[in-house]
């Protein structure tokens, strides 16, 4: 399947791995394969389920794949194939969820600002937030929302770059933002402002 699929997204193996494969054969083998790097997901909408296994939308490396098989070819993982596959993503069901919503802003909010190239104002659209997100998953992505309004994103004229918000997605899919998306909101707050002061502060010294 590895040759099949190679330099392909995982999306387009998704149909094979799930009928190849028996629920016992998959029961045996996906939380070996999620922690060794084979990225995998839980629609906003659904809930884990053994008979249809979703992949991410990322690229088959033939070099990662081979080391994958390499390891449990040599036994360094044989512990990941005796635990429970529906424990196992179940307790993982907040983060995906928290992914999810985070990809969702990026998709319906971040791709559809505009900066003032004048200012280095952001505007968001004019959505109405409580039709995109409900009231956990808005509050789950405020530190995100706030360190990805970066003008990294955008282009001279204000406007998003599409590769560089897909790149984003990506990397919320594989866990990169994960810490920010864990952050309370309101810890992330003090911190910031704990920083803030220390700024001032170290200013007014400078000053004497």
């Amino acid at each position: 399947m590895t040759k099949k699929y190679s330099k392909q997204s995982y999306m387009n193996a998704e149909s094979d791995f799930n009928t190849s494969l028996s629920i016992t054969e998959k029961r045996m083998v996906i939380v070996a394969l999620h922690k060794l790097g084979i990225p995998m997901g839980v629609p906003a909408n659904e809930v884990f389920d053994i008979r249809k296994i979703h992949f991410l939308d990322k690229v088959i490396d033939k070099d990662e794949i081979d080391g994958i098989v390499f390891q449990i070819e040599k036994g360094y993982c044989d512990n990941l194939f005796y635990q429970d596959s529906d424990s196992y993503f179940a307790a993982n069901y907040t983060l995906f969820a928290m992914r999810n919503a985070g990809k969702m802003y990026v998709k319906e909010i971040l791709s559809k600002m505009v900066i003032n190239p004048e200012t280095k104002q952001f505007k968001e659209p004019m959505n109405d937030l409580s039709q995109i997100f409900t009231l956990g998953e808005f509050k789950a992505i405020q530190v995100l929302r706030e360190l990805v309004r970066d003008q990294m994103y955008f282009d001279e004229n204000g406007l998003p770059i599409k590769e560089k918000l897909d790149t984003l997605i990506n990397e919320i899919d594989m866990g990169l933002w994960d810490s920010y998306l864990m952050w309370n909101y309101e810890a992330y707050q003090s911190v910031m402002m704990q920083i803030q002061m220390g700024q001032v502060i170290a200013g007014l010294r400078r000053g004497r």
